[in-house]
């Protein structure tokens, strides 16, 4: 009966997954939530460049998706050099890259 002492700590910490669980510790909630906050800041601020106007002639696609982790815009191949900013990625086709905003 040790290993069940260990065993519940460990489940307080993380989830099945194993991932961290958001409510390990004060602290640790604190941080997901401003994690979520600015997640959320972030996807407002793209979403406001997808329908800006001057951007249309950059954009593919009117939308804002993910790669590697990374809140990026569809950008038209080619155009990326408009827009400063880091590549995460392009379609199969080749004919959109994934750019990730500089600002």
């Amino acid at each position: 009966m040790e290993a069940e002492r260990p065993i519940s700590a460990i489940d307080q910490v993380l989830t099945p997954g194993g991932e961290i669980r958001s409510d390990a510790s004060q602290r640790l909630s604190e941080l997901f939530s401003e994690k979520e906050r600015l997640a959320r800041d972030v996807q407002g601020h793209l979403d406001r460049l997808v329908h800006d106007h001057q951007m249309e002639n950059l954009l593919q696609e009117k939308f804002v998706t993910t790669r590697e982790g990374r809140w990026v815009l569809p950008i038209k191949s080619g155009m990326q050099h408009f827009m400063p900013g880091v590549i995460h990625g392009s379609s199969q086709t080749k004919q959109t890259v994934f750019m990730e905003p500089e600002k």
